[in-house]
């Protein structure tokens, strides 16, 4: 077995495909359709709600998340309603970049787990099936993660108890 190989089984990620360099520029996204970008920043949301409940989350990871759904649920409207409001989309961004440092800081749970099976399965796109799949994940889970799901209701600006639905709406407004 190589080097790389053991490294990968020992660390469990790969540092070859790890990005050297991201830009992060609102101006290069107003051609991304508002569709795709919508789905791209629904997976956003999903890596910030799985940190809510991550068995290694932080008080920090936890802040980042809050502020990631925060923002990604206030801007993917506004860029539904106008696809070139560099505003929105600069908001968006920022909610992206939380959702992959919160990532890349925890472990993620199932309703990534089940996505990433899907989509390896049946290759289904990254985004939107990340988007199908996150309002179920979140009722199923949310009688075990509580605190997490009080996250989300004060970030969505909804009740405790209607998370799922709050968020399955919104993907279909």
């Amino acid at each position: 077995m190589g080097n790389k190989r053991k490294w990968i089984e020992k660390n469990g990620k790969n540092k070859a495909v790890k990005l050297k360099t991201v830009i992060y520029d609102p101006k290069l996204t107003v051609t991304l359709p508002a569709e795709m970008t919508v789905t791209s920043g629904m997976n956003a949301i999903a890596h910030c709600v799985e940190v809510l409940y991550a068995e290694n989350a932080n008080p920090v990871t936890t802040l980042l998340a809050e502020e990631g759904i925060r923002v990604l649920y206030e801007s993917l409207p506004e860029i539904l309603a106008e696809p070139t409001n560099v505003h929105a989309r600069s908001k968006a961004l920022y909610g992206t970049w939380l959702g992959g440092t919160v990532l890349g800081s925890v472990g993620m749970a199932l309703h990534h787990k089940i996505c990433h099976i899907l989509g390896g399965s049946y290759n289904l796109p990254h985004g939107p099936t990340h988007t199908v799949i996150l309002p179920y994940a979140l009722s199923y889970n949310a009688s075990y993660a509580q605190v997490a799901v009080k996250a989300i209701a004060r970030e969505i600006h909804c009740e405790e108890d209607d998370v799922a639905g709050t968020i399955f709406d919104f993907l279909n407004s």
